[in-house]
């Protein structure tokens, strides 16, 4: 997480994909930063060991991360 965190610190466009952690505790604090997450009823738990195979991480597309950098690039 260091490099999300120093990149939003200079106003470096980021995105941050979250699972079990909470991105309002540990997310980029920038205005062009962007947090990919899935909103589910567990989530976030900041439980090391999951108990439902990294449901929230595996939720998250390819083209869903894609299409946010396409946006946050074309608004730079």
């Amino acid at each position: 997480s260091a490099p999300m965190h120093i990149a939003a610190s200079t106003n470096t466009p980021v995105i941050a994909i979250f699972g079990p952690t909470d991105p309002l505790k540990y997310g980029p604090q920038s205005k062009k930063s962007a947090v990919i997450r899935k909103p589910l009823r567990c989530s976030p738990c900041e439980v090391a060991l999951c108990r439902l195979n990294h449901e929230c991480m595996n939720l998250i597309e390819v083209d869903e991360v894609f299409r946010e950098a396409k946006a946050i690039l074309e608004s730079v």
